[in-house]
Formats: structure tokens, sequence, C-alpha cells
């Protein structure tokens, strides 16, 4: 930073200071920047829009809670979606129901519901995420769209709630497949990249989305809104558009979930 001071001819007296930063300057916070989110960018998942729609919808099989649930698991996955506790440390059965904490009974019929219809895939004691749904990894030839969402914050997030509370995290991830891949705001054009031209979606139309009465889903958007990132930032930030809280827009937090390559353009972050 440069800083040039403002001074009486006649006195000596400093009447100001004025910073600026030249574009060498500049240029390295902005590589800075990067390096921040590339480092982030070290510990996420891949999720994608389709399989985040399908969970939406399919309550005969998954109820809303169990979304959050799984991306829960989902952000233990390693090198060819293995379920792994630390490097060295596979992730079993009985140790995913520790850290899950949930009644033995509820466990069981979650794990095994899981099993069944493909999400999880047991392999020789070992555990695997289906890669159609969530993956690790870079991608290459993936058929869908896909967006990142960040492991560490995913586990701070289930383990700061009750199993009761479970549900309306969940709406945190059901938002998935309306977040702007650029501006993480919740829209009706996620995939457009000209800011202009986005089509934010209000509380009040979202409401409709998931069958909620606006009030109901007023005091759970505010539930997300308290809710802390790993950094303690929050998850979600609502802009308000008018003095009428249904009219309010939502914006992601990039660090949790993020389908971008430059955390700047979130402005409100």
């Amino acid at each position: 930073m440069i800083y040039i001071e403002l001074v009486k001819i006649e006195t000596g007296e400093i009447i100001d200071v004025i910073s600026y930063r030249t574009q060498q300057q500049q240029n390295i916070i902005e590589q800075e920047r990067r390096k921040l989110l590339s480092k982030s960018n070290d510990n996420f998942i891949f999720v994608t829009y389709k399989a985040c729609k399908q969970l939406n919808i399919d309550s005969s099989i998954f109820t809303q809670s169990d979304i959050a649930r799984i991306i829960y698991i989902a952000s233990y996955s390693t090198n060819k979606n293995k379920l792994m506790i630390t490097e060295r440390t596979p992730m079993t059965r009985d140790k995913l129901f520790e850290l899950m904490n949930l009644d033995v009974k509820f466990f069981n019929r979650f794990y095994n519901k899981l099993i069944k219809n493909n999400v999880l895939i047991e392999k020789e004691e070992n555990l695997y995420f289906n890669e159609n749904i969530i993956f690790f990894g870079k991608i290459k030839s993936h058929k869908y769209n896909v967006i990142r969402v960040y492991k560490d914050s995913i586990q701070k997030l289930y383990n700061s709630v009750s199993a009761k509370q479970h549900k309306r995290l969940s709406i945190l991830y059901m938002l998935i497949p309306y977040i702007n891949i650029k501006y993480n705001i919740i829209c009706h054009n996620p995939f457009e990249s000209n800011k202009n031209q986005v089509e934010p979606i209000t509380l009040e139309e979202l409401s409709k989305i998931f069958n909620y009465n606006i009030k109901s889903f007023i005091v759970l958007i505010d539930f997300l809104s308290d809710l802390l990132d790993k950094n303690n930032n929050p998850v979600i930030k609502q802009v308000l558009n008018t003095k009428n809280k249904k009219d309010n827009t939502i914006i992601v937090n990039p660090r949790v979930i993020y389908g971008g390559n430059d955390i700047s353009d979130v402005e409100a972050y």
C-alpha cells in the first residue's frame, strides 16, 4: 500500500492521508486470493445438480432430513470415493454410526436404505459413495453439471445442529439446483453468467417450491442465516429488496457451496 500525505504548505500540518495500491500490489493481492480459494479447494466434494434434484423430489425413498445426512456422509469421500475418517483410517459401518449421532434403530434403517438404493457401496468392509451422486477428485468427463461442497463446513454444520434439526439443515442442500454457478445467488437461471440477467428467487417463491407456508419458511431461512461455516461466517445471507421479508433473496456462502472459479464474484462475501 502506498500512502500520500496532504500537507499545508504554510504550516507543514498533515491534513489528510490518501492510500492506493499499485497495479503490481493489486496483482499480488489477487494472486493471494486465488491461492486461498485453491487451498480451500483441496477439501471439497462435487455434487451433481441432477442428483440434488432427485433427492429433493424422491421423498418416497429419502426424507428431507436424510438429505443433510447423505451430504454429511459424502464429506468423508476421498480417492475413488472411498470413505475415510483420516488419511489412514477407513470408514466402517460402526464408525459411521458413532459419527452420525443417531438412534441405533434409526441408523440401521437409514443405513440399509442407503445400501439398498446404491448410495453407499460395501466392498470388503470398506464403504464407497456412489460417484454418480457425489464424487471426490477431478472432473474428467462427468456428464452432469456439478458444484463444489466443502467438507469441513459440511461437517461443522452437521455437528452444530441436533438430529431433529437435520430437516431444516437439508434446505441448504436442497437449494443447490438453484445456486448460480458464478454468483452464488439463488435464482431461476443458475447457469446464467451475465449478472444483470440473473433472476433471483424470492423467499415467497422458494416457499412454494418447497411446499412451506411463507411464515414457516422465513423462520427456516432465518435458522440457516444464523449457522456459521468453519471460518465463522454466515452460511447464507439474505438480500433485503423491500420492507417485506417475503421479498428477500439469498446468496450462499462460497466457502460452503460454490460452482465458480473466482470467489470475488460473490459480492456479499
